[in-house]
């Protein structure tokens, strides 16, 4: 099997499925500070339900998962080994089957003002939850804390995937976390590579689409760019 990396300076995503016999979340011997991560929410979009993300329809996972509970035992409990914080967006819909899994220790709502939400759960809040497992509560206590960072309309104009993710919640949460080392299984667009590459602190990913690569070599581009003029140092958390 050949697997493609995607290089930056601070670290590497390797495009193949997380789940790899040979190269996946099992044979990795680095640890982790911090997982951050934008699983698939089992949404089945097909392009004829409300919700779909915007005009250009794309999605490089499969959405429609039919057994969730298992999916999440195919790859969660390899993060935990590896990682002591994992922050986690479930997708509102499938909270419910996380806390089957294990109740959180924390959580907070990204609160996104100019948008709308896909579910009524959340409908009027236009907001996602993150759910946070693992350690080191002390350091990211916000149980409950609404975090309103509104997205950026523009940040998706460049990428050929239709939903990125916001770069400013990933700065938000990784500086917060005083993290110096992230890794997420679900690169998508790279949205931790560019701010790891922004703050200088070690990153490594997984996506398992190689149509991904063109978004994640940009994101990597745009955290070096913006990285020359950044005053935060890991060093001084």
């Amino acid at each position: 099997m050949i697997v493609e990396e995607v290089r930056g300076e601070y670290g590497r995503c390797l495009i193949c499925d997380n789940t790899d016999k040979e190269f996946g979340l099992t044979t990795v011997t680095n640890n982790f500070d911090l997982c951050i991560t934008d699983p698939p929410y089992n949404c089945d979009y097909d392009g004829k339900i409300q919700g779909t993300c915007n005009n250009k329809d794309k999605h490089w996972y499969e959405d429609n998962i039919k057994d969730y509970p298992a999916w999440i035992l195919n790859w969660f409990p390899e993060i935990r080994k590896i990682s002591k914080t994992q922050l986690v967006w479930p997708g509102n819909m499938n909270i419910g089957h996380w806390y089957d899994y294990e109740h959180p220790v924390s959580w907070q709502i990204h609160h996104k003002p100019n948008t709308q939400g896909r579910t009524s759960l959340f409908h009027k809040e236009n907001g996602d939850m993150i759910l946070m497992y693992g350690k080191y509560r002390h350091q990211l206590d916000y149980k409950g804390r609404v975090n309103t960072i509104p997205l950026n309309k523009n940040s998706n104009k460049e990428y050929t995937h239709g939903c990125p993710k916001d770069p400013e919640i990933y700065r938000d949460l990784i500086v917060r976390s005083k993290a110096t080392s992230c890794i997420d299984p679900f690169m998508g667009t790279g949205t931790l590579a560019l701010i790891c590459e922004e703050l200088g602190i070690r990153w490594f990913g997984y996506e398992r689409d190689p149509e991904a690569i063109e978004d994640i070599e940009k994101s990597i581009r745009w955290g070096q760019e913006a990285r020359k003029n950044n005053t935060i140092d890991p060093s001084d958390w």
